[in-house]
Formats: structure tokens, sequence, C-alpha cells
């Protein structure tokens, strides 16, 4: 009788998917217990940065409930896993705070805070030490801000008017007047920036529409280099830049794809995997996802080759990569409302994981 081999194996032959390793090293950052937004590595790998929220059990009368305080925001030295600083949320109804980037070289954490629709402020946090230090005026704390090796910062906010998305752009930090761009959308998936400055990237959806698109812009010239169009099951915060400017990644017909920015054209060949939640690691030939069966998969550009998978210490996960692409921050748990925050590091690839389909 000849063996049956299930379909999974099958697969697994035929795309040369690598064995499943375990991380090098797992380390943990304290704090969050419920919702975590979006994560912020410093440019030089020492620090991690994001939005969380504090669920609790508390007695109520003989009753045990969940409370929810937050969200708050939370900066962690990538070393020890220590809190360097919270900074907390207003004190008022529906007060929020919202970590927004790294800032001045990566010296500062900006981070936004709500206190009413017509109340919004900043603050920049000293990123060795947690101390506060002078934050530029922005009239809107939501968005998400990056800055190249020259110091120009990009920021993704929403217009006084609620209704639209702006991209600013300052060629020095928080200096003069920023060129102002309105973008064609009120959804935000990504905002990017490459380490020279001069290629900026946006994703956005018009809200209930089924048009989405990546633009290109040409920072140095302030002007749009090219759309890229994607449709609405692209729209999702996997759109990202490489470190170089010169690929994109974004998610169009249900599939990631990775696009040159130079010509719009697809980079290199079809992806092996299908994966959700990726950003680019290291020098930009590398992607760094979650699969289908929930590990981390690490996938060369060029060849969409799956270089290795690694099994995530978190239910449910997301990933975003450290700037040297061999640490990963992993958030997850086993609902939206209940997460928690990883470092781990990443091990070598096995011998012959460089195969592909």
């Amino acid at each position: 009788m000849m063996p049956v081999v299930g379909l999974g194996a099958v697969l697994a032959v035929w795309l040369h998917v690598p064995a499943l390793q375990q991380p090098a090293a797992v380390l943990e950052l304290p704090g969050p217990r419920g919702r975590v937004g979006r994560v912020f590595v410093s440019p030089d790998g020492s620090r991690v940065a994001a939005s969380a929220s504090i669920e609790t059990l508390a007695k109520d009368g003989g009753r045990t409930v969940n409370r929810v305080t937050g969200p708050e925001v939370f900066l962690w030295d990538a070393r020890t896993g220590k809190v360097v600083k919270t900074v907390p949320h207003p004190d008022v109804f529906g007060g929020r705070t919202v970590a927004l980037g790294f800032v001045d070289n990566g010296k500062a954490l900006l981070v936004g805070e709500l206190r009413s629709a017509a109340d919004h402020r900043h603050r920049a946090v000293d990123a060795a030490t947690g101390e506060e230090v002078k934050a530029p005026p922005f009239p809107d704390a939501r968005g998400a801000a990056y800055q190249s090796a020259d110091g120009a910062v990009v920021l993704a906010v929403h217009s006084p008017e609620f209704r639209k998305l702006q991209l600013r752009v300052w060629r020095r930090p928080f200096e003069g007047p920023p060129a102002v761009h309105d973008l064609a959308g009120s959804d935000l998936g990504g905002v990017g920036l490459s380490a020279d400055g001069k290629v900026g990237m946006t994703a956005v959806r018009e809200k209930g529409s089924q048009a989405a698109s990546i633009t290109v812009w040409d920072v140095p010239a302030n002007k749009v280099a090219r759309v890229i169009p994607t449709d609405s099951r692209g729209f999702s915060p996997a759109a990202a830049l490489s470190p170089d400017g010169a690929a994109v990644v974004g998610r169009t017909d249900g599939r990631l794809t990775v696009w040159e920015t130079a010509t719009g054209k697809p980079a290199g060949r079809p992806l092996a995997v299908n994966l959700w939640g990726a950003s680019f690691a290291g020098d930009g030939r590398t992607l760094v996802g979650v699969t289908a069966g929930r590990g981390i998969a690490v996938v060369d550009v060029a060849t969409g080759r799956v270089r290795q998978v690694v099994a995530s210490p978190l239910e449910n996960p997301s990933v975003t990569a450290f700037p040297g692409g061999k640490r990963l921050v992993v958030v997850g748990g086993p609902a939206n409302d209940e997460r928690h925050v990883r470092v781990i590091d990443l091990p070598d690839p096995p011998q012959g994981g460089r195969a592909g389909r």
C-alpha cells in the first residue's frame, strides 16, 4: 500500500517552505493588557513605543468587572524590556494619547494627546530618559510621523475639517511652515519616508469606497511621483516603504505585492506565501510578516522565496521589524482587546532555508 501524504506536506515540498524554527530569544515588554496600536522602533533599535490600554479586574458591589485604562503611550528599553516612560491619557472623558513616531534622529518620541474634537495637543518625550521636552506645534494629534537620516520629517494627519487627510513635510526638523498636500482619502493605511528623505509613501482609502491607492512622493520636488492603484481588500496597515525607498509593499486582489517605486511595476517574482501585516526588514531586501498558519515568515523580495519561518510567542500576531532586520516586535493575544508585546531575536536561517517555489 502506498503511504498517504497530507496536502500540507505536499505543498510544503512544492513551495520548499523551511521547517518551523523557534525564536533565538524572547523579551517581554510589560504593561499592555488590552488593545495595542501602531508600534514604532527607534532608528538605532534601542527603544520601542506603542499606544496601549490596560485592562484590570476589579470588585464592584460583589461583582467582578473589567476596567479599561487608557490608551496610554508606553516607551520601552528594547535591550532590557523595562518601561522607560508611560505617558498617561488625559483625565477627561474620551481622552487618549497616541504614539506618533520617533523624531530628532530618534532622540525623542512624539506623542499626540486628544482631549476633545477641538483640543489636540502634543508632547515630545526624550527617548533616553523619558523626560518631557519641547514639542512642535501641530494642529492635530492624530497621524504618524517619520524622519529621515538628514532630519526631514513627514507627518500624515487629518485636515482641520477632519474629512480629508493631509501629508505635511518639513525639510528641516519642524522649522517653518511645512509643505501641505491633500490626500485623496479619509482612511490612512500607511505612511513612510526613506532614510535619505527623498521618497515618501502614503496609502489611503476613501471611507465607504472600493477605491484605494498607494502614492509615491518625490519629497525634494514636493510632488507626486506616481500612484499605484489597489482595491478595498488591498487596504491595510501592511502598506510600507522600504528603508532605501526603492520598493513599496501593499495588498491588492487579496494578495501582498511588492512594487518598484521608480516604475510602479512589480518588484521581483511573486511571493511564495501570502503574508499579512508585512514590513521591510534590514536593507529592504527582505519582508517579514505573518502567514496563514500564524507563523512569522522572512521572505526574499527579489526571488519571492521563504528564507525561514519562526514560531510566534503570541497568538494572532502582528510584527514590526527592527532596523537591523534580526529582531522583531510581536504584538498578539487571544483577542483584539487582550494583546501583549514581545521582542524576539530571529535565529539563523536553516541550512537550505533559501528555498522557494
